[in-house]
């Protein structure tokens, strides 16, 4: 099979795998899954054997508004120099743990919240760490970040991954994935929680980057297998999706061969089920892209007057810091709360940040944003699209989408109670043309980086969020109007004021288990 037939049959395994995990009324209630939780995976990967390096517990950042963050998330330039410090503030306010949660009637179950949002807080992605030398306090090498205690665990130590993986930059962040801690509950759609999820790690990276000054770059890009083996999970559960380039490219000498790893994966679960097609749609995505060439550009899904014109603008705002370790996912909201018109604007205005990655590089963006409007102060209720450039909403479906919001997302009453929910419609035949399989990729983490922006937002206006993966996929596209020519939804979302959650656990320490003590 040459080149082009090669990846015509891994594009047609990815089409198959969406479509074979859309969910129907049908496949929802005629499920008869049932958690095993004495079999649920390890949310956290430790290397036993591994030397450890204990990380700043209090790192400082900058004072800086979370609107302003998002403003710069697109703009690239940082010029703070990379050191453990700076390290270590990028990852606290990222991907560190951030509460614990208990249940009442039984304290001793109790689980950890990370700064990074995770469907069903299963979280199957993890950072490695690439350190040139010449950073300030840190070693060079590779390094695993432990979110539990913030700390790295050194894998491989001198400078040994080749310089074409994260652009020569001086500290690289590798982007994981562990399909097996979604599938465990999520089953064969759990490879789309886990490309939503990076994206939402990546979001919540590029956000924490801009907010110290550092110059962050995403890339999906390159040879999975060599960077897999280049970071020592090569051969593992764990496959790399993204690489974080942070600091200003350096030339230099060539990377020396990879050093022995050290350390041994702790196991996850007693039994790994696998997923015949979350194998076929995994491989196949690791196809290498393709370059844009003379790609179709972006024909707007919804054409259409502009109903309203949202006002550029910032109604409030919080420090970056303390939203980004405040974030939680909601799981109940109000459906009382209304949203003022300067409010819903900032959400709006900000919500598709421009994003520094390679894929935007060559084509446009691969989400259009369409936002249920339940209460808010000066706008009908209805379904609008919205167009980030120039901040119009164009009516998709007029009336009280309420009922729509909630049972078009499995019932979930969570959609219809915000002020706001959203499809998040990706334009998969555009990515496919571009990157090929591997479009499949771009088009979740972009979804995933503009859930972050929505999270981050709501914290600051003093409301909540929540992602929701799970919805009935051509119900939606049925009640938009839409084609799989037009668009398919790939993400739901939904915005409003949450009730208190009396599980979540508030420490000194977020790093010490409060019934367990320290891991």
């Amino acid at each position: 099979m040459n080149d082009a037939a090669a990846r015509e049959d891994a594009l047609a395994r990815v089409r198959r795998y969406h479509e074979s995990t859309k969910h129907t009324v049908a496949s929802v209630y005629g499920s008869r899954h049932v958690l095993d939780w004495a079999n649920q995976p390890d949310p956290f990967r430790r290397y036993e054997g591994a030397p450890i390096h204990a990380l700043s517990r209090a790192p400082a950042i900058p004072e800086i508004g979370t609107f302003d963050v998002l403003d710069r998330i697109g703009t690239g330039g940082g010029e703070r120099a990379l050191d453990r410090e700076a390290v270590s503030a990028l990852l606290f306010h990222a991907l560190a743990v951030s509460a614990w949660k208990q249940l009442s009637d039984d304290p001793s179950v109790r689980w950890s919240l990370r700064v990074n949002p995770s469907s069903g807080n299963l979280h199957p992605i993890e950072a490695h760490v690439i350190v040139r030398d010449g950073v300030d306090g840190l070693a060079p090498g590779v390094h695993h970040y432990r979110a539990d205690v913030h700390a790295l665990e050194e894998r491989a130590g001198g400078d040994v991954v080749p310089r074409r993986f994260g652009e020569g930059a001086s500290v690289r962040i590798v982007l994981t994935s562990i399909v097996w801690r979604e599938a465990w509950k999520y089953r064969t759609r759990a490879l789309r929680y886990c490309l939503l999820d990076a994206g939402h790690a990546l979001g919540a990276l590029l956000a924490a980057a801009a907010a110290l000054g550092i110059d962050a770059r995403g890339s999906f890009e390159f040879d999975d297998a060599a960077l897999a083996a280049a970071i020592g999970v090569g051969g593992g559960d764990e496959e790399p999706l993204l690489v974080v380039a942070l600091g200003t490219p350096r030339n230099g000498d060539a990377a020396k061969p990879s050093a022995a790893f050290v350390g041994t994966p702790n196991p996850l679960s007693e039994e790994v089920i696998e997923y015949v097609a979350i194998d076929a749609a995994a491989n196949a995505c690791r196809t290498p892209g393709i370059a844009a060439g003379d790609v179709a550009r972006r024909v707007d899904p919804f054409p259409g007057v502009a109903a309203y014109v949202l006002p550029r603008k910032i109604a409030r705002d919080e420090p970056f810091a303390r939203v980004a370790r405040r974030r939680r996912s909601a799981v109940e909201m109000d459906g009382k709360q209304r949203l003022e018109f300067d409010a819903f604007a900032t959400l709006m205005q900000h919500a598709q940040p421009p994003l520094h990655v390679d894929w935007l590089r060559s084509t446009e963006r691969l989400i259009t944003l369409v936002a249920y409007v339940h209460r808010v102060d000066g706008v009908e209720p209805g379904a609008y699209a919205w167009r980030p450039e120039s901040g119009e909403l164009v009516l998709a479906r007029a009336g009280d989408q309420r009922a729509w919001a909630a049972g078009l997302s499995l019932g979930q009453e969570i959609a219809s109670h915000g002020v706001v929910a959203f499809s998040m419609i990706a334009d998969l035949e555009r990515a496919f043309a571009a990157f090929g399989p591997r479009g499949y990729r771009a088009a979740h983490v972009e979804a995933g980086c503009i859930g972050q922006a929505l999270y981050l937002g709501a914290e600051a206006l003093g409301i909540h969020a929540t992602g929701i993966g799970a919805f009935y996929d051509d119900d939606v596209h049925g009640h938009l109007g839409l084609t799989r020519e037009r668009g398919q939804v790939v993400y739901h979302f939904t915005v409003g004021r949450s009730v208190f959650d009396e599980r979540i656990v508030e420490s000194s320490d977020p790093f010490r288990d409060p019934y367990r003590g320290a891991p």
